[in-house]
């Protein structure tokens, strides 16, 4: 699904950046803004704590992470 691979890019963004995840708004906060009046909507999911784990691993120093997959591939 292409959308929730476009929000997981830019939320793995942000955190590699150590920038801040902005806080979900309900669907209605979106839908009165007159800039997205002809917008289409879905709703998707994205496993956040999936995306911390993966930038946590990706700024471990290399060996580091090679025993730590090694850890997690025995679990």
């Amino acid at each position: 699904m292409q959308a929730v691979e476009a929000i997981e890019c830019y939320l793995e963004g942000l955190l590699l950046d150590s920038e801040q995840i902005p806080t979900p708004k309900d669907i209605t906060f979106h839908t009165n803004n007159p800039d997205y009046a002809d917008g289409l909507w879905k709703t998707v999911s994205v496993d956040l704590a999936a995306l911390v784990r993966e930038v946590s691993l990706k700024r471990q120093p290399i060996f580091q992470r090679d025993l730590l997959y090694k850890k997690l591939s025995l679990m």
